[in-house]
């Protein structure tokens, strides 16, 4: 009679059940973090080629920076629609045509339509999880008519009014960021990559999610462009003093 094997009880499985369950629980936050930083490098990446572009752009058009419908000529900065200036290309029925000339790429879409960056891609964040991931737009930039709404948000001009890149001042101010329109289009979870007008990228930490919190929960909102602008004001008060650490 050949001698019983031993073999695993209830309690044997559920322990070792008990054990992977907690090696996971210890593994995952490390690796779900080091995806985060992954996507911010590629984010950071996307910011610095959007910037790029942006010189080109002025260098090619009289040190103007891409137009936009939503900061016409003569703007002061507290009027520009800021909720909008997400938007790469409107639906050509928009506006009439006293206001935008036929124009349908606007901002940093004439970035893509001028070629100075022809990578769609490169206006999305890979950290996004609202509703305007690339995948729902890539037929759209392949052709089809229809707007488009990118992840990265654009000022349209310097906090002092200028649409010359050399003239913005200060220099440090941002003049575009990871998305701001909606808290579904702040792209991190712990801050965003900006763009300054001297061409820098920096990342700015948002500490206890305060921007996080000044953003509208809805586009539909009645103050969401003044909420942008609190929080376009205070990224500039960081950075401009060159320390992009997050709210005071």
């Amino acid at each position: 009679m050949k001698p019983c094997r031993p073999a695993f009880t209830l309690v044997d499985v559920l322990v070792t059940l008990l054990v992977v369950a907690m090696i996971l629980g210890i593994l995952l936050p490390g690796m779900n973090q080091a995806r985060e930083t992954a996507r911010r490098v590629v984010c950071a990446s996307n910011v610095r080629q959007i910037g790029l572009a942006i010189a080109m752009y002025a260098d090619d058009s009289k040190n103007h920076i891409p137009f936009t419908v939503f900061a016409p000529p003569g703007s002061r900065p507290e009027d520009v629609e800021l909720a909008d200036t997400v938007v790469v290309r409107f639906n050509s029925d928009r506006f009439t045509e006293s206001e935008v000339d036929y124009f349908e790429w606007d901002g940093l879409g004439l970035l893509y339509v001028g070629e100075y960056l022809p990578a769609p891609p490169a206006f999305y964040c890979p950290s996004h999880t609202g509703t305007h991931p690339f995948t729902a737009y890539s037929r759209l930039w392949n052709g089809q008519a229809g707007e488009i709404v990118s992840n990265y948000q654009y000022r349209g001009l310097g906090p002092n009014g200028a649409t010359r890149l050399f003239q913005i001042e200060p220099a440090r101010s941002a003049i575009a960021a990871d998305g701001l329109r909606t808290q579904a289009d702040f792209n991190h979870d712990l801050g965003m990559n900006v763009l300054r007008a001297d061409l820098a990228i920096v990342w700015f930490a948002d500490v206890g999610h305060q921007l996080y919190n000044m953003l509208p929960m809805s586009e539909d909102e009645d103050d969401a462009s003044s909420s942008m602008r609190a929080v376009w004001n205070q990224i500039d008060r960081q950075t401009a003093g060159g320390d992009p650490t997050g709210p005071e």
